[in-house]
């Protein structure tokens, strides 16, 4: 007889855990993650090759300024190597756009002269995890009333699944033999990136 009870006192607790697992509801639906519908531009110090967020200390803040050194390879007048990054995070195809103007002459109490100096803007090492099309790598001259260049040229009316990283170094060159430089003026022009949907 205390056979049978050890047995019953081992089966109960075994019927309880039963029991109360069959009352545990099964779990319903699925979590999905996603990235809001937007695209990241910027220029930073270093190449950005992944979609991964920036870091803050890598990236030119509005207003950051670069200054230009003398190379004697080139016989130029040459900024450091900086970055564009474009990361889309949107299905509708995109473009980049680029502008930038001739450098501007700034005497010593700032104020800004009439005289512009031209510079090459060189891009080179252009990547992406796109196929589509990316037309920035070469060299691009300035002129007082603006030039541009399309950094990202996605074609028109496509549909993207996964998100895009585009990227590419960028640098500023001014021939030591240009015309026109006036060494007691400062020289300064603006970058500007802009994306559209296409």
């Amino acid at each position: 007889m205390k056979k049978v009870l050890l047995l019953i006192l081992l089966f109960m607790p075994l019927c309880i855990l039963s029991s109360a697992e069959s009352n545990v509801p099964e779990a319903v639906g699925t979590v999905t993650f996603y990235a809001e519908d937007n695209v990241l531009i910027g220029f930073s110090s270093r190449a950005v090759g992944d979609l991964f967020p920036v870091a803050s200390d890598n990236i030119y803040q509005e207003g950051a300024e670069l200054n230009f050194t003398y190379d004697v390879t080139s016989r130029s007048f040459m900024t450091p190597t900086f970055y564009y990054y474009v990361q889309a995070f949107t299905s509708s195809a995109i473009e980049v756009n680029l502008s930038f103007y001739s450098l501007n002459g700034v005497s010593s109490d700032g104020t800004a002269t009439t005289t512009y100096l031209p510079f090459d803007l060189v891009i080179s090492e252009v990547t992406s995890n796109s196929s589509d099309n990316i037309s920035a790598d070469g060299s691009y001259s300035s002129s007082e009333s603006g030039s541009s260049v399309t950094l990202v040229g996605e074609s028109a009316g496509g549909s993207f699944s996964t998100g895009r990283h585009y990227s590419g170094s960028v640098h500023l060159e001014v021939p030591v033999d240009v015309d026109g430089i006036d060494i007691e003026l400062s020289y300064r022009t603006v970058l500007k990136m802009e994306v559209k949907a296409v």
